[in-house]
């Protein structure tokens, strides 16, 4: 058996020595929780899929090195806080 989290114990710690009436309460309320709140047929990897899909992967045929060049040359001073620091 894997061993419970630091939630999993928190939460059987909170339900442990309540009536058993209580306890058949808050099962279905974790129940309907993971049945109407949490997707099952999500995971981590379509999420990321989908996410790329929307926006797309960056695309850029120059090196890391160009871009922080650009990045850099790009910055400009201000005056407007020069008396602020």
């Amino acid at each position: 058996m894997q061993a419970m989290t630091q939630f999993e114990k928190r939460i059987f710690q909170d339900v442990h020595g309540l009536p058993p009436v209580l306890q058949e309460k808050i099962a279905h309320l974790v129940h309907l929780v993971r049945q109407e709140f949490i997707p099952s047929n999500t995971t981590y990897k379509s999420e990321t899929d989908e996410f790329l899909s929307t926006c797309g992967k960056w695309k850029d045929s120059k090196t890391i090195e160009e871009q922080l060049n650009e990045l850099y040359a790009a910055r400009c001073s201000t005056e407007r806080t020069e008396h602020t620091f």
